[in-house]
């Protein structure tokens, strides 16, 4: 069992109750200040005294010293993990996955459609033109673009990937010693993020769908093509969070900042949060139609090209919210495109 009173796993009172459902959170810095803090890992203690890990961090120098600080005041070793499951297909969230995997031989689990962000497969040129073709239809400039592509390939070289991974099927029944939980498919942060629920526990395992202090962006998919945008990030999103929003929870198990109660209020604000987003952009096209990058700068001032992607993706999801909704109607011109109201 997961030992008590231990300063190297989280020490909130939320953290300290938990552990008696043999939950451990270890909490791990992290390079991303947008990310909404330290990202956390998740220990759960099975019936046969084995372990299963919800995420693993980062795979770098100071994510392993974290998770293995996170270990020892556990009491645990690394060969206690029997299985291993990746909320999502984001670096932060399964880039240990690899060397768990290679030290404990536990399988990893990960929900189908976000397989391909983990798997170790060589770069598709198609996928990266695709990517820089859409971004010059949002009316981003060619040297952003470019910088941003620099950037997150240099981020994704650096993330070590896996051979295999088994599927994460929605539905899923997991057996844990102190109680059972269901994978649920959350669609919004990406195509395949999932959460666990324990519905007896009334614990939510949440991941980045559910965050206590930050709205948890939903970010641009794009298909092989870039015409081929079937994945609409913020509307999945807010048709996920119903469902969230459904349970009965005492606790959210976030995959970042403190374990948080009161699920219902956080979907209530994040809900106002993006009206009042949507608002504003309303009121920018009055003045005439314009691409997502001019809203953007309208909206965050002059944009970094380090945050380049996640403020398109935060414009683009709450135009595709509005298109949605009969608020607004895409312009496809013969190079870029734009947004215009459909209301005075």
């Amino acid at each position: 069992m997961i030992a008590e009173s231990l300063p190297a796993l989280g020490a909130t009172a939320a953290d300290l109750a938990l552990r008696s459902l043999g939950v451990a959170r270890i909490a791990m810095s992290i390079p991303f200040a947008a990310a909404g803090g330290q990202v956390n890992v998740y220990l759960i203690d099975n019936a046969d005294g084995s372990l299963t890990m919800f995420d693993t961090g980062l795979g770098n120098p100071a994510g392993w010293d974290a998770l293995t600080a996170g270990f020892l005041a556990a009491g645990r070793r690394l060969q206690d993990v029997r299985r291993i499951i990746v909320s999502h297909g984001h670096m932060d969230h399964f880039g240990a996955a690899r060397a768990l995997h290679e030290r404990t031989g536990a399988p990893v689990l990960v929900h189908p459609r976000d397989a391909a962000k983990v798997l170790d497969r060589p770069e598709d040129p198609q996928r990266r033109q695709a990517i820089g073709r859409y971004f010059l239809r949002l009316g981003a400039p060619l040297p952003a673009i470019l910088q941003m592509g620099a950037r997150y390939g240099k981020q994704e070289r650096a993330t070590a990937r896996l051979d295999e991974v088994e599927a994460l099927d929605p539905g899923l029944e997991l057996e844990f010693g102190a109680f059972r939980a269901t994978v649920v498919h959350t669609p919004g942060h990406t195509p395949g993020h999932v959460v666990l629920h324990a519905d007896s526990a009334r614990i939510l395992l949440s991941a980045d769908h559910l965050l206590g202090r930050i709205s948890p962006c939903p970010l641009i998919e794009v298909g092989p093509r870039d015409e081929d945008k079937s994945f609409r990030a913020l509307v999945a999103y807010f048709e996920s969070l119903e469902t969230i929003e459904a349970m009965e929870l005492d606790w959210v198990l976030p995959g970042h900042g403190e374990p948080f109660t009161g699920h219902r209020k956080a979907i209530a604000g994040l809900r106002a949060f993006y009206e009042k987003r949507q608002a504003r952009l309303l009121s920018l096209l009055q003045d005439g139609p314009r691409t997502p990058y001019e809203i953007a700068g309208a909206v965050f001032g002059k944009t970094r090209d380090d945050e380049l992607y996640l403020t398109l993706s935060e414009i683009v999801g709450n135009l595709e919210v509005l298109e949605d909704s009969g608020r607004v109607e895409r312009l496809r011109e013969a190079d870029v495109d734009r947004y215009r109201s459909t209301t005075p």
